[in-house]
């Protein structure tokens, strides 16, 4: 048996990566960040939390992690490591 590759392409993978830096919420605002933000404080890829300057990556889904690290993910794998939807964009996001 030989195996499948599931990875994106280079230009696949760019293509399905929003790309920002990473800056924290005012502390006197903590109070007014709903739960879902709360959680949204690291990568769940390598654990480690985000810092301001980090540049992250985030899918389609909404999910968010270290642009390095969902790169290397994306290289093996073409879905969200939290969600397993589909990283890749659909055709119909795309005008030909």
């Amino acid at each position: 048996m030989g195996t499948v590759s599931t990875a994106l392409t280079e230009e696949a993978l760019s293509d399905s990566l929003k790309r920002s830096i990473y800056q924290s919420a005012p502390s006197d605002d903590a109070s007014n960040c709903v739960d879902e933000d709360k959680g949204d404080i690291k990568c769940c890829i390598c654990q480690d939390e985000y810092v301001v300057g980090d540049e992250v990556g985030r899918l389609q889904c909404s999910h968010k992690y270290h642009v390095d690290c969902i790169q290397d993910w994306l290289r093996l794998k073409n879905w969200c490591p939290i969600c397993k939807g589909s990283a890749a964009l659909s055709n119909s996001s795309s005008s030909h």
